[in-house]
């Protein structure tokens, strides 16, 4: 009842706030549109965050040299953007932008070559997650000539051009505004200038960011296109559910679960969309102990009921893993059978690896369930599943992310629990940054191979794919390193979860490539009247 009255004030509250300044009888073609969104920004600087609560913001006032452009088939292509065409070398060394001519940064400054490499050389000093992407990548910046930037690679980089199309583009000029060497951060943590089609017009800590129009932007305005974005901050997702059945909101953000999904669909005016999901849930194994055989983590892996889990606790929200690669990713085999429980093959591998009565000591699992709620119910399956085989485990649900990190990826292998839950998502579309994390020279402290896994094939698939240009070629390495991480798996893949766009109907152009990891395209965005 508590819950319920708290709900209906927030509800209350929001309701005239959004009625008033976003609704409030305007026209569709004049009103904002309100994205409930479930966090709130960190920063605006886009080289120093770029998690979803950030980019969500951060795409509207800024541009990357390239876009994905959506297909059809739910695929992508890149296209055009701040760069209008490229050229990559036979060898995958060279990568040669042009780009657009005339535009211009929102405060006047020109955006051009000597601007890209300002860029990547702020991206590259502040060394923040934004440039995880580049982490090892070795390259020279040229400017050709005012409009043409080329890339210069010491060794083959097949994706290359998909890493330059993540870094959103800041204006130069910020540099004003630095103090005490920090290259500006400070200012931008809370400021915004960029090429974007929109502009930062208020941020109300706790409450909302409100975008409007850049009437300057270079695209122009022809064609249907939003006037005004706000994104309500909204933590609680039945509240972020509410708001869109009542139309306080156009947009509702991490609505995950079978109920809410459910009652959505039958709200009159509302639209639910299913998307495939991109980021693979697991469960990784430290190899150590009996964990070292691969005949035991195979063993593992075919205990735990991975159709129960999905149909059971996803409710179909989500599909069973085929391998290391969520299904999103270049390269990825759809020939490959989803997981399935087998008992029975489980128990002739740890009788083959001399554990036919079960493991000699408690397994440990950690898991953070504050951020994923399913991982306590996948542990919990888990434990169930190994009991039935001799085979003990011990969940540790741990509340703090320091001190999850801390454990998982300690330094010393024979710290911390014998598994742990990580989640892991492409943010490209290529595979190589995610696969790569199962190389040794990912082990901490360099990296997050908290597992300590190694297998030379591997690696060597992962490093030869790199540098393959030729497609064809370069997918079936791909398509190999799927196999070798199957059958000497580093860690248990459980499932991909599903994505939902929640809009109202009257919402138009919103698409979520690579679950929304780029943030909204809100140029291409309207209401429809």
């Amino acid at each position: 009842m508590k819950r319920a009255l708290a709900v209906a004030a927030v509800l209350l509250l929001f309701g005239t706030t959004l009625a008033g300044c976003a609704r409030g009888g305007q026209p569709q073609a004049v009103r904002p549109l309100v994205y409930a969104f479930h966090l709130e920004a960190k920063t605006l600087d886009p080289h120093v965050d770029d998690f979803g609560y950030d980019r969500v913001v951060q795409s509207g006032v800024y541009e990357p040299l390239m876009d994905y452009q959506p297909k059809p088939d739910g695929q992508w292509d890149l296209a055009p953007a701040l760069a209008k065409k490229w050229e990559v070398s036979s060898d995958a060394r060279v990568y040669t932008l042009y780009l657009q001519e005339g535009v211009k940064f929102s405060d006047g400054t020109p955006f051009n070559a000597a601007a890209v490499k300002w860029n990547f050389e702020r991206l590259l000093a502040l060394n923040k997650p934004p440039a995880d992407t580049f982490r090892g990548v070795k390259f020279t910046i040229e400017e050709v000539n005012q409009y043409t930037v080329r890339f210069v690679l010491e060794t083959p980089r097949a994706p290359f051009l998909y890493d330059l199309a993540w870094p959103l583009m800041v204006s130069p000029s910020v540099m004003k505004f630095e103090k005490n060497g920090d290259r500006a951060q400070e200012w931008l943590q809370s400021n915004a200038l960029g090429t974007g089609p929109y502009l930062l017009k208020e941020w109300v800590k706790g409450s909302h960011i409100t975008l409007v129009r850049n009437p300057e932007y270079w695209r122009g305005w022809k064609g249907k296109h939003l006037n005004e974005i706000v994104l309500q901050f909204i933590p609680d997702a039945q509240t972020r559910v509410l708001m869109l059945q009542k139309g306080d909101a156009d947009l509702a953000a991490q609505i995950k679960t079978a109920p809410m999904l459910d009652s959505l669909r039958a709200s009159e005016g509302v639209v639910v969309e299913e998307v495939p999901g991109c980021t693979m849930q697991s469960f990784i194994f430290k190899l150590r102990g009996p964990l070292q055989d691969s005949r035991v983590r195979r063993a593992l892996a075919l205990a735990f009921d991975y159709e129960g889990f999905c149909d059971k606790v996803l409710k179909g929200l989500g599909r069973p893993a085929t391998g290391p690669f969520a299904g999103v990713e270049f390269g990825f085999d759809s020939r490959l059978p989803r997981f399935k429980q087998d008992l029975a093959a489980s128990r002739a591998l740890l009788a083959e690896a001399g554990y036919a009565g079960g493991l000699p000591s408690e397994l440990q699992l950690q898991i953070i369930s504050a951020f994923i709620p399913q991982q306590k119910d996948a542990a919990q399956i888990l434990q169930s599943n190994l009991a039935g085989l001799g085979i003990k485990l011990k969940i540790n649900d741990v509340a703090d992310v320091s001190t999850y990190f801390r454990s998982a990826f300690d330094p010393d292998l024979n710290v911390g629990p014998d598994m742990y839950a990580w989640a892991y998502a492409t943010r490209t579309g290529d595979p190589d940054r995610t696969m790569r994390q199962f190389t040794e020279d990912e082990i901490p402290p360099k990296g997050n191979n908290g597992g300590f896994y190694r297998n030379a094939r591997a690696k060597e698939l992962i490093n030869q794919a790199i540098s393959e240009s030729n497609l064809a070629k370069r997918k079936q390495l791909y398509y190999e390193l799927q196999k070798v991480l199957i059958d000497d798996p580093p860690a248990m893949y459980l499932a991909v979860f599903n994505d939902y766009i929640c809009r109202r109907a009257e919402v138009k152009g919103f698409d979520f490539i690579l679950a929304g990891a780029r943030g909204p395209r809100w140029y291409y965005m309207y209401l429809e009247k």
